[in-house]
């Protein structure tokens, strides 16, 4: 009897487990068949502050893909948009076309094509590429990478290569590697997180600009140096004053390929523009704080500023007693270093920056001259407006309600990659813009009670007589 009690309790304990186990496992499975499809297409209004936008989401990829992309202007009512996943070897190529009214727009996929047929890409290492950046320079594709070799005493390869375009059309035969520096660099059999390093590029007209990140250091973990990398220098100071490739911003000229650090001092920069002015060419950057304190920089030539000695974010993690090669940033702070033109705290996770060249909008406020910056963790847009002197005068946040990953535009149209998996395209709306306060506060739907006839009226009765017995003086009356 009491063996049999013990059994009973056993297998119910064994039922309950497997149940667990079958539940969970059904899940994971659903999960993962539900992320390899991509979400489905919609139209959005989103209220800005002087008018409306049109906005429409296309689901292009999986929606566990974090697309990046570049776009360049083929017509008036057609756009070329290049996508990648950042973690994968291949581009595709999109078309996105508007009808003469412009009222009914179209994207379909044209091409897609695999980065490890192009010349410069080595041959021997497939299908272990991190893709940070493409930007559309004229008649050509310029994408920012590494090739991770996962094999010992090899070298990550960075490279800049260019892909020409021709009517529309990439011409991968003639790919050529444009920048790689000098710095050797080995991660086997660890990938030491690329993604902290970002790789952005901008263009001027004689020049590219390249964003580099700090992934020499934990910045998670505040020590350096990372051990997941060899070949760095023992010297945290030495290692960020000699080598071009971390923590700042790089000159490349175009023509012959020289590269000089133009300014350093930079966690994460995850956006970079260049910004005409009557003066001449601005450079700005944004970029990643720790726990807080993202910033927004004018980069000027020769300054310092300030990662990883200074930040106005907070701390990441409480150092480990007798932990070795701990990083002695000052938080809060941001003295004997290039201060930032704007930080955000608590953090928005700033992704791309560009710099408006024309006006969007009918009403002129967004306009020529004007920063928008993307991000992740904010799920927004940001339309900063700047004075003569270059200071922000105002922010307009514009809530996309997905992780953005990427962000350009033409035909006064702005073009966004998502992180999953999305392309999004935003512009003004022929809806004039809704009254009252900004943002909306009342629901766009009414109550049912205004839609039911004579429902109205009667909640309308309904709260006068709630007025009329709140005013009624109850110690006179008892």
């Amino acid at each position: 009897m009491v063996f049999s009690k013990k059994m009973k309790v056993i297998t119910s304990l064994i039922s309950a487990v497997l149940l667990i186990l079958v539940a969970v496992s059904g899940h994971r499975v659903y999960l993962v068949m539900i992320q390899k499809k991509p979400l489905k297409n919609q139209t959005k209004i989103i209220e800005a502050n002087s008018f409306q936008f049109d906005t429409k989401y296309f689901g292009v990829a999986p929606r566990n893909e974090r697309l990046i992309s570049a776009t360049k202007k083929l017509s008036k009512d057609k756009t070329i948009i290049f996508t990648s996943n950042r973690e994968s070897a291949f581009l595709n190529q999109f078309i996105y076309q508007t009808n003469l009214s412009g009222s009914e727009s179209v994207l379909k996929l044209s091409k897609n094509l695999s980065i490890e047929t192009l010349a410069p890409i080595e041959k021997k290492y497939t299908n272990n590429y991190f893709i940070f950046d493409l930007l559309v320079d004229g008649d050509n594709l310029l994408i920012s990478l590494v090739t991770i070799p996962n094999v010992r005493n090899e070298c990550n390869i960075f490279q800049i290569i260019k892909i020409p375009i021709d009517n529309g059309n990439l011409i991968p035969s003639n790919a050529l590697e444009i920048w790689k520096p000098k710095v050797c660099i080995y991660t086997y059999p660890n990938n030491p997180g690329w993604g902290d390093f970002h790789g952005r590029l901008a263009v001027s007209k004689n020049d590219i600009y390249l964003s580099t990140g700090l992934l020499i250091a934990s910045t998670y973990l505040g020590f350096y140096p990372n051990p997941n990398i060899r070949g760095l220098d023992p010297d945290l100071a030495i290692q960020l004053k000699n080598d071009q490739l971390f923590g700042g911003v790089i000159k490349i000229n175009k023509v012959t390929g020289y590269s000089s650090r133009v300014a350093q001092g930079f966690r994460g920069p995850s956006g970079i523009a260049i910004r005409s002015t009557p003066l001449g060419e601005q450079i700005w950057l944004g970029d990643h704080g720790p726990r807080g304190g993202d910033e927004l920089n004018l980069v000027i030539e020769g300054k310092n500023y300030g990662w990883p000695w200074v930040s106005y974010g907070r701390k990441y993690f409480v150092p480990t007693k007798g932990q070795k090669g701990i990083i002695n940033t000052k938080f809060g702070v941001h003295e004997g270093y290039e201060k930032p033109v704007y930080y955000w705290a608590p953090s928005i996770a700033p992704s791309q920056l560009i710099a408006l060249s024309e006006t969007l909008d009918s009403d002129n406020s967004w306009s020529a001259g004007d920063l928008v910056i993307s991000s992740l963790k904010a799920k927004s847009i940001f339309r900063l407006k700047l004075n003569q002197n270059s200071m922000i005068q105002s922010i307009e946040q514009v809530d996309i309600g997905v992780r953005i990953r990427d962000i350009s535009v033409e035909n006064k149209t702005l073009f966004i990659s998502t992180d999953d998996g999305q392309i999004v395209v935003i512009k003004e709306s022929d809806i004039s813009t809704s009254l009252g306060a900004f943002p909306a506060v009342f629901p766009i739907e009414n109550p049912f009670y205004f839609v039911v006839p004579g429902l109205k009226q009667f909640s309308n009765f309904i709260d006068s007589l709630r007025g009329g017995i709140s005013k009624l003086d109850w110690l006179n009356l008892l």
